[in-house]
């Protein structure tokens, strides 16, 4: 409750400022004020808008040396220069940079023009849902929630990184990741919903033994993902120093679609806790499934006399819910093949390099040579030994889409192991 009236008094110290001309100070409502005003939360719109980092500006993640006789060895990961900004790529964080394969090539774009419209924007609010709980009765519970738009203009992220393993700069790899095309949404198979946005939530968790604060995170995510490393001949490739990479040599990812949700209103939430042996460690666990049959049929989606356990999953039909708590991660639309050569007499197949997972070998000099086995099919359907085959010559390897669907995640815990404590681990 304290939470909404706050909010609710930010809401209405918002109005008036929007409402008032010519007012030098806010002023407080009172509480006899208060009652007669109702809001829905704090909407936040981002038009027009590029947030860029300086080259050398980076966040570090510094390792510990390791006990002898591990064969561990000290690692140490900065991120430089993360940038925010328009899908159109036009510069670079130093030098010089072409517009590469899908306009991948130049990681810092203009500015945003809808990041965030003002009829479709983040939304941050205390809410009352009705959802099952632990124990698997419906219960009402106000959480705090932070909703990303449904829709907006897409936009791209970038940064370069550095890792130098065993404390030696120069035992050190930099590389550049970029995210284009990129929306906090993903349209939904579900035909009620046509886009599911990202949603973080706060919230009570509801298992009576451990009432402690829980998490929700529902991440909804579409874009095109390139990874490189490949710098330019006038880079420096100096420690700290900010390279010029390449503009088409790298790992990409494209028509990337996914949905994961973590936790579930009520009866699963990420919680934080230290170790059991309170050794200055710490867990993030994404809870188990309760014992409650009304949890189970949520969760797996089984309600219904014709989508039960017994029957097994139906492919149509299924009840609304099923898109809340099975997730998907999609890469790649399936689209058209290239053929180069004749297939059966020397020539080769490959995919193209504008959709799907593929590596470029960049400007360099230099090819792929792709390799792939498989089980040999004799007559009678069954397997005999292997048969390889081998491509040469390639620029580009394409190695196909990805479609995984109907994800649950029942259960994860992520803990983390000090140096003292690598034995344990």
């Amino acid at each position: 409750m304290l939470v909404k009236l706050s909010i609710l008094r930010a809401v209405a110290a918002l109005g008036l400022l929007c409402a008032s001309t010519g007012v030098a100070a806010l002023v407080a409502l009172e509480d006899e004020q208060l009652s007669g005003v109702t809001g829905e939360g704090i909407a936040l719109g981002f038009t027009d808008i590029r947030l860029t980092a300086g080259p050398t500006t980076f966040f570090e993640f510094t390792g510990d040396t390791p006990p002898g006789g591990t064969g561990f060895q000290q690692a140490d990961g900065r991120y430089y220069g993360i940038s925010l900004s328009g899908n159109t790529g036009g510069s670079s964080w130093t030098g010089f940079c072409g517009a590469g394969i899908n306009d991948m090539g130049c990681p810092i774009g203009n500015t945003i023009n809808y990041f965030a419209p003002f009829d479709n924007p983040f939304v941050l609010r205390a809410f009352d849902y009705s959802r099952i709980t632990y124990t698997g009765a419906t219960q009402s519970q106000p959480i705090l929630e932070l909703l990303a738009p449904t829709n907006s203009d897409p936009w791209r992220f970038a940064t370069w990184s550095e890792v130098v393993v065993g404390a030696n700069t120069n035992n050190r790899m930099q590389g550049q990741i970029l995210l284009k095309d990129s929306k906090l949404s993903v349209a939904q198979p579900n035909l009620s919903v046509a886009r599911s946005n990202n949603k973080f939530r706060m919230l009570k968790h509801t298992d009576p033994s451990d009432p402690t604060v829980g998490f929700i995170w529902e991440n909804s995510y579409e874009g095109d993902f390139r990874f490189s490393i490949n710098q330019a001949f006038a880079s420096p490739d100096v420690y700290g120093v900010t390279p010029i990479f390449g503009a088409t040599e790298g790992f990409y990812a494209l028509n990337v679609q996914a949905y994961v949700p973590l936790g579930q209103m009520f009866y699963q939430d990420v919680i934080l806790d230290d170790t059991p042996a309170n050794d200055g460690n710490f867990r993030i666990e994404l809870t188990r499934l309760p014992n409650s049959v009304n949890a189970y049929n949520d969760f797996y989606s089984l309600a219904g006399a014709n989508n039960n356990i017994n029957v097994g999953y139906t492919r149509a039909g299924r009840p609304e819910r099923y898109y809340e708590t099975h997730g998907f991660f999609k890469v790649g639309s399936s689209g058209t093949i290239n053929n180069t050569g004749s297939l059966g007499a020397g020539g080769t197949k490959t995919r193209n390099n504008t959709d799907g997972i593929f590596f470029y070998k960049g400007d360099t000099a230099g090819t792929f040579t792709a390799y792939a086995e498989r089980p040999a099919i004799n007559p009678g359907g069954n397997p005999g030994g292997p048969v390889s085959y081998t491509y040469g010559g390639l620029p580009t390897v394409n190695i196909g889409d990805v479609n995984i669907e109907g994800m649950l995640i029942q259960h994860l815990e992520i803990t983390t192991c000090s140096a003292a404590g690598v034995s344990a681990c």
